[in-house]
């Protein structure tokens, strides 16, 4: 994988609407679903776009670091993953290290309109 953009920031301070917005912004501008999108009960979801010439996968449970660590091994194949972890309870660690070239961090404060659009255009800033 070339690259990891993790949003990452408290519980309930918006990271999964983010990524979602992301996900619902790239589909508009004309990315394809490569694999169907799957989401769980709380909200959380994952799938993979395909984006020009880039491969996108999308993960937006971040609670659990062991859950991400699988993704990343999961889709270590494509060129970016977005992904979400709590700063309470989750760690960038060896296997993200080991399976990506670059980690960007994107930080989520709070959950509003002004910090959902400043995390938006910053994880765009970086596809």
């Amino acid at each position: 994988m070339k690259k990891i953009i993790v949003v990452y920031g408290d519980s309930n301070t918006g990271k999964t609407t983010v990524i979602d917005q992301v996900y619902r912004k790239l589909i508009d501008l004309g990315a394809q679903e490569k694999i169907p999108r799957k989401e769980d009960l709380s909200g959380d979801f994952e799938t993979v776009l395909s984006c020009g010439k880039k491969i996108i996968a999308f993960y937006s449970c971040g609670d659990y670091k062991s859950y991400v660590d699988d993704q990343v091994e999961k889709y270590k194949e494509y060129d970016i993953l977005i992904t979400a972890y709590n700063k309470k309870f989750a760690t960038i660690g060896w296997v993200w290290l080991a399976n990506s070239e670059i980690i960007e961090k994107v930080e989520k404060y709070q959950a509003n309109d002004a910090d959902n659009m400043k995390a938006l255009n910053d994880i765009l800033s970086r596809i």
